[in-house]
């Protein structure tokens, strides 16, 4: 299923933070809930790269992060799986390492308008 298909999911156009709120080299969770399953994703930024990605691992279904905003490497490089030690590309979300290496973390479309990130277009 599709991000966009998913319970909570935000629309094209949410307004999802401020540009300075994304720390370089860090992820951010940001959850979706009014009722039912709760969406979550993250983003993570890594100088002018920006993305945003499904908080789920590709091999078991569950969150990535180990705690609030855990989600990267040390130096910032990767993104990891925290039950697994999957590594992940930051620019497409591609897995470099692990039990799940050749899958990809879904990605959501983000549009940076000004100095707001927002949800883009469907993918």
């Amino acid at each position: 299923m599709a991000w966009n298909q998913r319970s909570n999911a935000p629309e094209p156009g949410t307004v999802i933070c401020r540009l300075q709120e994304l720390e370089d080299g860090k992820g951010r969770e940001f959850t979706f809930s009014e009722d039912g399953f709760p969406f979550s994703m993250f983003i993570v930024r890594k100088a002018e790269l920006i993305r945003a990605y499904v908080n789920e691992c590709p091999h078991t279904g569950i969150p990535l992060n180990w705690s609030p905003d855990e989600f990267t490497s040390e130096d910032g490089s990767l993104i990891i799986c925290s039950t697994h030690g999957a590594l992940f590309e930051l620019d497409d979300g591609y897995c470099s390492f692990g039990p799940c290496t050749g899958d990809h973390l879904e990605q959501v479309p983000l549009e940076v308008d000004g100095e707001e990130v927002k949800i883009g277009g469907s993918s």
